[in-house]
């Protein structure tokens, strides 16, 4: 399972966890319907150490297996740390849980992805960590690479298609080149912060420009993370399947050379409307979209306050900006 819980951001969240708690509790509720409703790996995105620890205790709490964190954010708002190479804009936010009863972790490791200062328009975000580590599952012995990652924003980066084949490539690299991972499944997940695309007569969404028009006989946006990732002859060892289609508008996605049994996200609250009912009506779930999502355009948001929680159907939601995404992978 791979989240970009948006949590650092958020400034209320970062003085209480209840945004963890409930996310945890959704991700609880939403895989009640698997057979096995645990994740044996989480991936997280945007969080802190703190916030990462309390993924872990609510999950173990809710799910009755436990979780620990085998890669962790930085601790403190913001999980910025300095870095003599590329200066004091390193993001390290990425952190790695997994489940000790149905697998073991080893070669757990934070190293660096940095882009070019040239190529990242606004100054920030020059370096960020990626989160790799070792997994084998316990009941089969089988061994599984696992990348967690965040690559830079579209809108920041002067070429974010050339620099997210380029990344892309890399972690696949990566996972030949470590001896502790040779004849491991490789598993890379996270926010990529992809443009998804949309046929050009989709006339709802034509004019956003986080989207571009589809291409390939397939539909599919041949973009520089896509194509590096599901196409052999790009420059990295092996096809990679994706658990979500290129045309979806979502910047999340696991990737493996594995094979994918079955796959979907949940966008928690903001699905209104549509499927279940989750809110009495718009106006309740617009006030706890409000409520939550303090710190992130919304003027005296009060986060993951008692206030929204008194809300039918509010409580035990989160916020963030991202579907979480999972895959169940052999």
């Amino acid at each position: 399972m791979t989240a970009n819980l948006i949590e650092m951001w958020n400034n209320p969240d970062l003085n209480e966890n209840l945004d963890m708690v409930h996310f945890a509790a959704r991700v609880r509720s939403v895989l009640t319907a698997l057979s096995t409703p645990a994740p044996d790996v989480v991936l997280l995105q945007e969080v802190t150490a703190e916030s990462a620890a309390t993924v872990a205790t609510q999950l173990t709490s809710r799910t009755g297996r436990t979780y620990a964190v085998g890669v962790n954010a930085a601790s403190g708002a913001g999980a910025v740390e300095s870095n003599p190479a590329t200066g004091p804009l390193v993001r390290r936010e990425t952190a790695i849980l997994y489940n000790t009863e149905t697998v073991s972790l080893s070669s757990p490791a934070a190293s660096l992805i940095g882009y070019p200062e040239s190529q990242v328009q606004d100054g920030e975000w020059l370096s960020l960590r990626q989160a790799t580590a070792l997994v084998t599952k316990r009941s089969s012995g089988k061994k599984f690479a696992i990348y967690g990652t965040h690559f830079q924003t579209h809108n920041k980066v002067i070429d974010h298609d050339l620099y997210g084949g380029i990344w892309a490539d890399f972690l696949k690299r990566r996972v030949n080149e470590i001896p502790a991972y040779a004849g491991a499944t490789p598993v890379i997940a996270g926010d990529f912060n992809r443009r998804p695309c949309i046929n050009e007569t989709d006339s709802s969404l034509a004019s956003s420009g986080y989207m571009t028009a589809c291409s390939g006989a397939s539909g599919e946006q041949m973009s520089g993370l896509w194509t590096a990732m599901t196409n052999s002859t790009t420059d990295g060892p092996g096809t990679y399947v994706a658990a979500r289609p290129a045309t979806e508008a979502a910047p999340d996605n696991i990737f493996t050379t594995g094979t994918v049994v079955s796959t979907n996200r949940d966008y928690d609250y903001k699905a209104y409307g549509t499927g279940e009912t989750r809110f009495a009506n718009a106006s309740d779930f617009l006030t706890c979209h409000y409520l939550y999502n303090g710190g992130n355009g919304y003027t005296g948001g009060q986060g993951s306050s008692s206030t929204a929680d008194a809300i039918p159907g509010c409580a035990e939601r989160y916020y963030s900006d991202h579907a979480f995404v999972w895959a169940t992978i052999q």
